[in-house]
C-alpha cells in the first residue's frame, strides 16, 4: 500500500500550481490516495488535509467544495441551511462546521465557501443549481482552480455548468 505524508501533500499542491490568494474548488475522494502517516485518527487526517488546503491559500483565498444534502432526496429530509450535515463526505464536512464558512441556499446541491470570495461564490444565487450565477458559475467568473484531489476527471460537477451554459 502507498503511504504519504504531510509534507508530501503540500509538494503536490504546490505541484499542480495551488498558491497563495488562489480560488479553488476541492473535490475531494482522498481516500484512494493510500494510507496517511501523519494522522492517528480519521478526524486527524481530514483536519490536516483541510488545514493544509486552507494555509496554502492563505487569507486572500477561497476554499470551495460541494457540501450537497442528497438526504432531502433519499429520504424526504427538509434543507436546513444552518445545519452542518452533508452527503459529501467528512473533508466538506470539516468546511461546513467552520464558523466562516458561507453556504449557498440550494436544497440538494448545496456549495459552501471560506475566505475572500465566500459570499460572492455562495450568497445571492439563481435557482438553478449549475446554470448562470450558481455557485459554481460565480465560481469561474473568478478563474477558479478545480483540484480533482482523487475524483475521476468525468464525475467533476463542472461539466454540468458547461452543458447548462450551452443548451444540453
Amino acid at each position: 500500500m502507498i503511504t504519504y505524508s504531510k509534507k508530501e501533500i503540500l509538494i503536490s499542491l504546490k505541484k499542480i500550481g495551488i498558491k497563495k490568494k488562489d480560488t479553488i474548488f476541492v473535490n475531494p475522494e482522498i481516500y484512494k490516495f493510500g494510507l496517511f502517516k501523519d494522522a492517528k485518527n480519521a478526524d486527524e487526517y481530514f483536519n490536516i488535509f483541510y488545514q493544509t488546503l486552507k494555509n496554502l491559500i492563505g487569507p486572500d483565498g477561497t476554499l470551495c467544495m460541494n457540501t450537497y444534502s442528497f438526504d432531502t432526496l433519499r429520504y424526504n429530509k427538509n434543507f436546513n441551511h444552518n445545519d452542518n450535515k452533508t452527503t459529501s463526505g467528512k473533508l466538506s464536512e470539516i468546511l461546513l462546521k467552520d464558523k466562516k464558512s458561507i453556504r449557498s441556499n440550494h436544497p440538494v446541491f448545496s456549495v459552501s465557501a471560506i475566505g475572500k470570495y465566500a459570499n460572492f461564490i455562495c450568497k445571492n444565487n439563481s435557482l438553478h443549481n449549475y446554470g448562470y450565477n450558481s455557485p459554481y458559475h460565480k465560481f469561474l467568473k473568478k478563474n477558479g482552480k478545480i483540484v480533482n484531489l482523487g475524483m475521476n476527471p468525468w464525475q467533476n460537477p463542472f461539466h454540468h455548468v458547461s452543458e447548462f451554459l450551452i443548451g444540453v
